[in-house]
């Protein structure tokens, strides 16, 4: 079995752990973070403000779903019946479940049983799995260019701040520690990937844990960082392919053994579709020992997304 950690958070990942978890000899544990506040789940945290943000699990453990009904039921998002108070959020199945597993008992269940659960019912290859980088809550915290500071991932994913404003520190308050069984995949591991994902929303916090630095440091694992596709609006304006790597290698307190880059821009019609959000393709100016240019581009579905066999292959034949 080739040892493969996935480092990721939001949906960036999912095509990516996907089309790892279809081949052979691969054993994946993908890590997000927790530090979401953000989105649908967000009214849950409001009103249970004990519970940790598990939608980033939720994708993760979806993503290796071998039970196709369960991971669109996980999936599945309300919004068809306006005034329902599930509809006017647009909470999906799977924040319910998450919140509802968290709160039904006392003591409470804990969280990795409550991921093993979900694993078993999602019907998981028994060798994969998902272990979150950390399993406390803390806000992600940020401080602009001008010296603004910025608390809570969601105000980092939708910016009300002037987006082209660069982001130059990151934290958490409070401080989290590392999950202990994550430093234990990486320390096994064999190659460890980062990204794709939104740079300071998905993927930053996951170095921002105690401890995580360092495992990166130690590893023996060599670490590949996936470069995103596009651009983000209040995240990564204007940034080519050395502004995420400088950003992930300080973070990760790592060199990059390597740096996998799209090598196909997307048709004039796709783009267009990211205007309105005012993201670009990301102009890949690396070039050097470990940089891997390849066409990952996949837009079947309309939008641009790194294509899932192709990352996949790509990755495993990263392994000596």
């Amino acid at each position: 079995m080739k040892k493969i950690v996935v480092i990721c958070g939001g949906s960036g990942a999912l095509t990516e752990l996907r089309g790892l978890s279809e081949l052979p000899d691969v054993e994946i544990t993908a890590m997000p973070n927790t530090f979401d506040s953000g989105g649908a789940q967000a009214v849950f945290l409001e009103h249970y403000p004990e519970s940790v943000a598990m939608a980033d699990v939720d994708k993760c453990l979806v993503a290796l779903a071998q039970d196709p009904l369960q991971a669109r039921l996980h999936r599945f998002r309300f919004g068809k019946a306006p005034g329902d108070g599930l509809s006017d959020h647009r909470q999906t199945v799977g924040n319910i479940i998450w919140i509802a597993l968290q709160n039904m008992e006392e003591p409470r269940v804990p969280l990795r049983t409550a991921i093993a659960h979900l694993a078993k019912k999602l019907d998981l290859k028994p060798w994969h799995r998902v272990e979150p980088i950390a399993i406390q809550r803390a806000d992600l915290c940020v401080r602009l260019e001008n010296g603004t500071e910025i608390r809570g991932e969601t105000h980092v994913d939708v910016p009300k701040h002037d987006g082209r404003l660069r982001i130059v520190d990151a934290w958490l308050e409070p401080p989290a520690e590392m999950n202990e069984y994550a430093l234990e995949a990486i320390r096994n591991a064999e190659l460890i990937v980062i990204g794709p994902g939104d740079l300071y929303s998905s993927l930053v916090p996951c170095f921002l844990p105690q401890g995580v630095s360092e495992a990166l440091g130690s590893t023996k694992a060599k670490i590949a960082y996936v470069v995103n596709l596009m651009t983000k609006y209040g995240e990564t304006t204007d940034f080519k392919a050395s502004d995420f790597l400088a950003v992930v290698t300080r973070y990760a307190s790592r060199t990059m053994d390597f740096v996998i880059c799209n090598s196909v821009e997307p048709s004039r019609k796709v783009g267009e579709l990211y205007e309105e959000e005012r993201a670009i393709p990301v102009e890949n100016d690396l070039s050097g020992e470990g940089v891997i240019k390849a066409d990952l581009l996949d837009t079947t579905s309309g939008t641009a997304r790194h294509h899932s066999r192709r990352l996949a292959s790509l990755l495993v034949s990263l392994i000596g």
